[in-house]
């Protein structure tokens, strides 16, 4: 199982110089991925940079003493610098002044954070918080005497400043309310030269100033942890040294054992008891969650990824909710939604008038081109009028009615398939969904101006109106034709009669035996008298013409007539209808002007789609930026522990470890392995994760604070994880993980169970024996051979304390109570 954050009490670790920001890095790196950091956000939320530690507070002051100015360098520092996350983490870290005027800024620095620690509405809303009290814990690399006298002249103030709280006063011997431990860490601190024996001295002399303070009830320092290069265990490199500073910093921290057995560690016992001290510490650990940390890890980039839509698996999850709210702004839609069948409509029946308008003139009127031509520039100018302002009046409707919800559509069809409860959209999808339709809105073909040619048909028709007038005046006048027919019936009558009077006399006679033909002949005959001949052949040739020969040339002139001014399909009404008519010369600039009108809201609509949708986009984008960032900080920390590949594989049997011998870990590639496969990175428990999780709320603020804090996001993922192991070791008997727990922890106490303390002080009077303890979970205790293993050590039965977390075995030795003299030179 993930270790439970114990409650300890409020701490200020201040760390100076370039060693004490060190330390104070590698205690970060060390503690964050086991999960045992407890966090508290500002009221009323806050920024990733407003989280701040609970119950723990870092400051860091630069050296006054070091050449050229102090400046926080995370991205150089040892543990993962590179990785913003870590850097992120170093932020907890607080510069204190620039090095050169730190006397008040030091104070104000840590009355500040005393009162942050201590504040009374903060731990009114705890349960678990311990009695009142305030360690400060100082953490230096003297390489003069000079940085001693430094550090005591910048301290003083600041305890002084604490120790005015009247809460904080000493109430009891051995357990004051506020306390201040140093440890001093040297490279060789026994060095025969002057320079260190001044540096001797001049520890020496601090300590006893202040344990004079202490004898005077005054505050101060009432432990001085030594560190050095030289001891027992051989030459040791800074590093070495920092890794079991750091891990003396955890045991003191996050073991609970401030009122415990190893009280001593702390505070002196009593007023005169000596402050100088040293330790030895060693650790063995099977981290829950460390594994818990890297499955979440693990787990998180597949998920991020899968969120993104980059990653090998991808969402199935259709965007339906966005498509169907985002369907009536689409490119199909927007014709229905702009109305443009109310513009089309507005000038076929505009024009339908016209045209009826226009085919009423008279054609023989002599100014029928004129009248045509103004009549028809007065209403395409009205209808453009009549057009451009029912568009205006469409756009103002569908901006107040249509656009107007467009936000909100948008919003909600985003959350809708963001939040769905069985089947979340991934965001990445979103986004395609989003991008595709911004490539359908940008393909809008330009309108192109078509030729002008109304002023081509207006001529046309002129034309054909002088070719009208030609016929008209050409023609043959029909009605005052009728006055001729009588005088050409009588020159027709003249000219005739003597012929047929001629023609009849040469007829012979017939054969008188025959009836029919003898009366013919002789009534012929009667009539045969030119005078007869010429009326007959006069009123013939007139009733002829006036009848029928008038008849059809009034028909063939009319019908000719027609050809251009018949009603229904005269030349003239058939150029009019032409060109009023859907497509035509005279109708076109007002159905450019339709289409234009047309585009341009479409364009406005687009625009304003398009201007929607893109902001969103961006939020979104961010978002996937964002999850991207954190899925290459996450690989970056499994890289770290000796993860590599997209699988990820393990290099190695053990999980990678920075620990140079002090520390000990018992993670291997199959733990992490039954610890993932709880949770593992597979679809289903994506969108679960997804469903449950809702790392999308606020998804359209400018930063996001689900992806943006990556140990609070593995935090959050950690929690699902459960040891499984923990539930083996927990029953009775000896199953696999006991056996080899149980196994390893042996070998570990055989072979390196023996360790030098930090500091060497020669076998002299003032130096007392150190005392050996061992922190070991409940269920390792009871692992076989581990107690005679321990008794092996010098560690009995009273020494063996109860750690607080399961997977940490602590092995400890403490030498305090030193003689301040035994900090000279000796013989």
């Amino acid at each position: 199982m993930t270790p439970t954050a114990t409650p300890h009490r409020a701490t200020i670790l201040v760390g100076y110089g370039a060693f004490g920001l060190d330390v104070l890095r590698r205690l970060l790196a060390s503690t964050a991925p086991r999960g045992v950091l407890t966090w508290e956000e500002s009221r009323g939320g806050a920024a990733p940079s407003e989280r701040h530690l609970q119950d723990l507070a870092l400051l860091w002051l630069p050296d006054p003493l070091a050449a050229g100015p102090a400046r926080v360098d995370h991205e150089n520092a040892r543990e993962g610098g590179a990785l913003e996350m870590m850097r992120d983490l170093y932020r907890q870290i607080r510069p204190v002044g620039d090095g050169s005027h730190a006397d008040d800024t030091l104070a104000a620095a840590l009355l500040e954070s005393s009162q942050t620690l201590l504040s009374a509405a903060g731990r009114a809303g705890r349960g678990d918080a311990l009695p009142l009290g305030l360690d400060v814990i100082v953490l230096a690399r003297p390489t003069s005497r000079d940085v001693i006298g430094t550090l005591d002249r910048l301290l003083l103030p600041g305890i002084e400043l604490l120790a005015n709280n009247a809460n904080l006063r000493r109430a009891v011997q051995g357990a004051e309310a506020l306390n201040f431990l140093a440890l001093f860490d040297f490279d060789n601190y026994w060095d025969e030269s002057e320079h260190g024996r001044g540096v001797r001295r001049a520890l020496h002399a601090s300590v006893e100033q202040w344990q004079k303070r202490r004898n005077a009830a005054k505050p101060g320092f009432g432990r001085f942890y030594l560190v050095d290069g030289r001891t027992d265990d051989g030459i040791r490199d800074p590093f070495h040294r920092v890794d079991e500073i750091s891990l003396f910093l955890e045991f003191l921290l996050f073991e609970g054992q401030r009122n415990g057995e190893v009280r001593r560690l702390y505070q002196p016992a009593g007023q005169h008891d000596s402050a100088v001290a040293t330790f030895g510490i060693r650790l063995v650990e099977r981290s829950a969650g460390l594994l818990a940390h890297l499955a979440a890890a693990r787990f998180g980039i597949g998920w991020l990824e899968y969120l993104a839509g980059t990653g090998p698996i991808r969402s199935t999850a259709e965007p339906v909710q966005l498509r169907a709210r985002l369907a009536p702004f689409g490119p199909e839609a927007l014709d229905t939604m702009l109305d443009a069948g109310t513009l089309r409509a507005e000038a076929d029946e505009q024009f339908a008038r016209l045209e009826r308008e226009l085919t009423s003139f008279p054609a023989d009127s002599s100014d029928w081109p004129r009248r045509v031509r103004e009549r028809y520039d007065e209403a395409v100018r009205e209808l453009e009028l009549r057009v451009s302002a029912k568009a205006q009046a469409l756009m103002s409707d569908v901006s107040r009615d249509e656009l107007a919800r467009l936000p909100a559509e948008l919003h909600g069809g985003v959350d809708a398939d963001l939040h769905d409860g069985r089947d979340p959209v991934a965001v990445g999808t979103v986004i395609e969904e989003l991008e595709r339709l911004l490539e359908q809105l940008d393909e809008l073909q330009e309108i192109d101006s078509p030729a002008d040619s109304a002023p081509e048909l207006l001529r046309e028709l002129e034309q054909l109106h002088q070719q009208y007038d030609t016929f008209r005046q050409e023609r043959i006048n029909a009605e005052g034709l009728r006055r001729w027919w009588p005088l050409l019936a009588l020159a027709l009558a003249a000219g005739l009669t003597p012929l047929v009077h001629e023609l009849l006399g040469d007829i012979p006679p017939p054969d008188p035996t025959r009836f029919l033909p003898g009366r013919a002949f002789a009534a012929l005959q009667r009539i045969n008298n030119p005078l007869v001949l010429g009326v007959v052949l006069f009123l013939a040739a007139w009733g002829a013409g006036a009848m029928a020969f008038q008849r059809a040339i009034a028909a063939r002139i009319d019908r000719a007539r027609r050809f251009y001014s018949d009603a229904e399909r005269g030349r003239f009404v058939d150029r009019l209808r032409r060109g009023l008519g859907s497509g035509g010369a005279l109708r076109a600039p007002v159905e450019h002007l339709i289409e234009r009108l047309l585009f341009t809201m479409n364009l406005s609509v687009r625009g304003e789609v398009t201007r929607e949708v893109g902001r969103v986009l961006v939020r979104l984008r961010e978002r996937r930026r964002e999850m991207l960032w954190l899925s290459h900080q996450l690989r970056e920390l499994l890289r770290m522990h000796g993860f590599t590949g997209d699988d990820p594989r393990i290099d190695a049997g053990r999980l990678t470890r920075s620990d140079g011998g002090i520390r000990h870990a018992m993670e291997r590639g199959e733990d992490f392995e039954v610890m993932l496969s709880s949770n593992p990175p597979v679809a289903d428990r994506f969108r679960s994760t997804q469903a449950g999780d809702a790392p999308f709320d606020g998804w359209d603020e400018r930063y996001s604070r689900s992806f943006l804090v990556p140990l609070e996001f593995l935090e959050r993922l950690s929690r699902i994880y459960k040891d499984p192991f923990q539930q083996e070791l927990a029953r009775p008997g000896k199953g696999p993980q006991q056996e080899r727990i149980g196994r390893e922890l042996r070998e570990y106490l055989r072979e390196r169970g023996q360790f030098g303390l930090a500091f060497r002080f020669e076998a002299q009077q003032g130096v007392p024996p150190d005392q050996r303890f061992c922190l070991l979970p409940p269920l390792w205790k009871r692992l076989d051979g581990v107690e005679p293993a321990l008794a092996d050590l010098r560690i009995g039965e009273r020494a063996v304390l109860t750690g607080a977390d399961n997977g940490r075995c602590y092995l400890l030795r403490q030498q305090a109570g030193i003689d301040p003299a035994c900090l000279l030179e000796h013989a």
